[in-house]
């Protein structure tokens, strides 16, 4: 069992439900026995005035609810599942939303460019250590590709983000992806490995994350620290299409020698 301290809890309740202090302090004070409005101040360091105003703001939530024998907290595993259910419907309704305003943002936004000559042999270099930068990268990458050659390693780790972007614009795309033998595919993965026809091969060992684009592109992933359990990315990028085209190639060879 793991303990936390009051902070730690007051934080993880403010999180987890998107609550204000005061709020999330009535809510630990009802968890803790709280019956009424006296209690959950007292409990809660919350001032009377305030407590009831933020107790019937949890109330419309659906955090806890009221009975004859005063307030009552909801059991532990409905209020999570209530909020993951919460969380999958807000994602949905807002993915919806930046769907229907794709087209016209990119129609804005390419109007807004201003006009560059084309230099086919542009060269660029990038040092990225966000998953923000590095997913404007990918996409930037992939999307003017036919073929890219992934070995995944630690990116396992945020495979769930890369995965939707790929989703995104996967079409038409030779997809060849090296991953550990211990990796066990997720049922969305297993989708996406058929739906674009993406080709796995296992290794024992995969030394790290490294991605090549048919467009120029050459991602490098090593761990931020050199303990290797770091979660903070580190990727450097190359765009050299010499270079990039020598490495798809031998990629390539090794992944064909793969069993």
């Amino acid at each position: 069992m793991i303990i936390m301290d009051m902070i730690e809890i007051l934080n993880t309740i403010r999180r987890f439900f998107e609550l204000n202090q005061y709020e999330a302090k009535a809510l630990i004070a009802i968890y803790r026995g709280a019956k009424d409005y006296k209690e959950i101040s007292e409990i809660g360091e919350i001032p009377m005035p305030r407590v009831y105003d933020i107790v019937r703001g949890l109330m419309k939530k659906g955090l806890v609810t009221f009975d004859r024998n005063g307030f009552r907290a909801i059991d532990p595993e409905v209020l999570v599942s209530k909020r993951i259910a919460e969380i999958k419907a807000e994602f949905e309704t807002e993915l919806a939303r930046a769907k229907s305003m794709a087209s016209e943002v990119s129609n804005i936004l390419r109007n807004l460019r201003i006009k560059e000559p084309k230099v086919e042999d542009f060269e660029e270099i990038a040092i990225l250590d966000t998953i923000e930068q590095i997913l404007t990268f990918f996409t930037k990458a992939i999307y003017d590709s036919t073929e890219i050659i992934m070995l995944i390693r630690k990116a396992i780790k945020f495979r769930n983000i890369f995965i939707s972007a790929l989703d995104e614009i996967g079409e038409g795309k030779t997809v060849k992806v090296i991953v550990p033998n211990t990796i066990i595919l997720s049922d969305k993965e297993r989708e996406l490995v058929e739906r674009y026809n993406i080709k796995i091969k296992y290794s024992r060992f995969v030394p790290h994350d490294m991605m090549v684009t048919s467009s120029g592109y050459i991602f490098l992933g090593f761990p931020y620290r050199t303990d290797y359990e770091s979660d903070k990315p580190l990727v450097v990028v190359i765009k050299n299409k010499v270079v990039a085209k020598a490495a798809l190639s031998e990629l390539s060879s090794f992944f064909n020698e793969l069993a």
